[in-house]
């Protein structure tokens, strides 16, 4: 993990088979890459993001467009995004 970084706790209201999430960051530095993780059991930690505003997207399957939330980031805290 990152020193000043910050992380998401991404949980779907049911558990599901199989979905993805992607981050990305809405600041200024477009740099900053985006993170992408597989849910297990309808939650995952994306760890060692910067500090700021990030969009989370989920997919899953047969939901083209996926849903969004926007949530800020930290430095050394875990902010919580339900589905």
């Amino acid at each position: 993990r990152l020193s000043g970084a910050g992380a998401i706790r991404v949980r779907t209201a049911t558990e599901v088979a199989f979905a993805t999430v992607q981050a990305s960051f809405l600041g200024e530095d477009k740099s900053v890459a985006p993170a992408f993780a597989m849910l297990n059991r309808g939650e995952v930690v994306l760890e060692s993001l910067r500090p700021g505003r990030w969009k989370i997207r989920l997919g899953m399957p047969g939901d083209a467009q996926g849903q969004t939330r926007e949530v800020d980031v930290r430095a050394g805290a875990t902010s919580d995004v339900s589905f």
